[in-house]
């Protein structure tokens, strides 16, 4: 009788201890963007075929509109040539890990999170872009790869150069 016992509080103490396993799990594939709201500064650098081209300053503001939505809203400070890029963050409480990036005029950029990253890939105008933003604690890094396919070598695959590379580290203000 007590071996019978005791499997069953090995089982129930298993199952217990696997429920928090995987409740610390599901958390850790989460991101609360309050946590990020914001002003945000930092330095955009721009490689074009491994090498340094060009660096900016840069601000990027984090703010809520309502329970689904945020202004991603990011200026680029070049004396020369400022660009503002005002955008929303779309949230999904259907699907924690898919973010929706709202261009404007219905251009969606659909997000993915593993790990506090969120991932993003798509083709415009023949060009591969990647992204990713990663939050870090006290900081956001950005990164945006982009170019375009190669003669295939084989069949099954598709190759894609990559000419292009901007990075951005920000820091909370």
């Amino acid at each position: 009788m007590n071996d019978i016992l005791m499997k069953i509080l090995s089982r129930k103490h298993f199952l217990f201890a696997l429920g928090i396993l995987l409740s610390f799990a599901a958390k850790s594939q989460s991101l609360d963007i309050k946590d990020y709201e914001g002003l945000w500064k930092g330095q955009l650098m721009v490689y074009q075929k491994g090498i340094l081209v060009d660096s900016v300053l840069v601000e990027h503001l984090v703010k809520r509109l309502d329970d689904n939505r945020y202004t991603w809203k990011t200026d680029y400070l070049s004396p020369t040539r400022p660009v503002t890029k005002d955008y929303k963050l779309v949230l999904n409480p259907d699907e924690p890990n898919k973010f929706t990036i709202d261009e404007g005029d219905n251009l969606l950029l659909f997000q993915y999170l593993f790990d506090h990253k969120m991932h993003s890939s798509f083709v415009t105008q023949g060009i591969l872009i990647t992204s990713t933003y990663e939050f870090k604690g006290d900081e956001i890094i950005f990164e945006l790869t982009s170019g375009t396919l190669l003669e295939k070598s084989h069949p099954a695959v598709e190759n894609y150069n990559i000419t292009s590379m901007q990075r951005m580290v920000l820091k909370r203000e």
